[in-house]
């Protein structure tokens, strides 16, 4: 990714970037180190509140701007794991802070169609379809 839209990237991203540190640190995650276009990696603890939301709903990973939390260390070693989150990190980058509310819509018109929520969300799909593209150095 070009660094001038990259920094542009995360400035316009930077108040779900917060939301997501905010949640990570009180959620009981630790740093882990920095990711691809400068994801925030973080892992989380089995005490913490990010992991029991990972055990109860089987989430691998999940990301709040350049906030990436894992489930577990094995995730950020996952290339199709690290590739789908890096993708809902682009799409931060272009939504900014309107990003979780256009998340949260885009499952409502799913789900009112009469979709899964999750599975058929546009934003997942494209997650998905990332997951193919690559190698990370990409």
């Amino acid at each position: 990714m070009n660094p001038t839209l990259r920094v542009l990237g995360h400035a316009w991203a930077a108040p779900v970037t917060a939301l997501g540190l905010l949640q990570a640190l009180l959620g009981g995650a630790r740093f882990f180190g920095i990711g691809p276009d400068g994801m925030l990696l973080f892992v989380v603890t089995s005490r913490g509140l990010s992991g029991r939301f990972c055990r109860r709903f089987r989430v691998s990973a999940y990301t709040w701007g350049a906030v990436v939390t894992f489930a577990g260390p094995d995730g950020t070693r996952d290339e199709r794991l690290v590739l789908h989150e890096r993708e809902h990190l682009r799409q931060t980058f272009v939504l900014g802070p309107l990003m979780p509310l256009a998340y949260l819509l885009a499952s409502g018109v799913v789900a009112l169609k009469g979709g899964r929520p999750y599975g058929d969300n546009p934003f997942e799909v494209a997650a998905r379809r990332a997951e193919l593209r690559g190698p990370i150095n990409q």
